[in-house]
């Protein structure tokens, strides 16, 4: 099912073999990606006993409104995952991450939702926005564009994107202004 990060949060988790079939155990409240694959491996979970980690493998069915887990056993804390320990220490934030040009050096925008399949489950385009509110811009960027993702950026191959900046070092942060290419 194709779905983007702001559907996909508050999406309540229900567990088959919970003490009362069927019944909730939590909400999505983020996403754990591999930063180098794009990958989403993992949900945040915000549940009565706190954050717990669940699995993209764990999940049995992801629907618009639900996502089925088979017990409340597949939601973790994030200590008992050593496997996951890696992308944990290298995950960085998507939303409203700068996105940079990888040739021009110049800001794209922000980033403010990206798509993603749950059955891969890995993002298959961001959504940037750039500019300011109704005079901005917003411009999908697919997967395949994107070159590096770090704490600091995501840079994304810019040949054939136009960009215009009033400023000479973009990378220090400036707003640009965007042409559609």
């Amino acid at each position: 099912m194709l779905t983007n990060f702001r559907l996909a949060v508050g999406t309540t988790v229900i567990a088959r073999n919970a003490l009362i079939k069927d019944s909730p155990v939590g909400k999505v409240i983020d996403t754990v990606i591999d930063s180098n694959t794009g990958n989403i491996e993992a949900l945040w979970i915000g549940t009565g006993e706190g954050m717990r980690l669940l699995l993209t493998k764990d999940i049995l069915h992801w629907k618009p409104s639900e996502i089925v887990i088979t017990d409340e056993n597949d939601l973790v804390v994030a200590a008992e995952l050593p496997k996951l320990q890696k992308v944990l220490s290298k995950e960085v934030r998507i939303l409203n991450t700068k996105v940079f040009g990888e040739f021009s050096k110049k800001v794209i925008g922000k980033v403010f939702n990206f798509a993603f399949d749950t059955i891969s489950p890995s993002i298959l385009s961001l959504q940037v926005r750039s500019g300011w509110g109704i005079f901005g811009q917003v411009r999908i960027i697919p997967r395949s564009k994107i070159t590096r993702m770090t704490e600091e950026a995501i840079y994304v191959d810019d040949k054939g994107i136009k960009i215009k900046s009033d400023k000479k070092d973009s990378l220090k942060g400036d707003n640009p202004v965007v042409d559609q290419p």
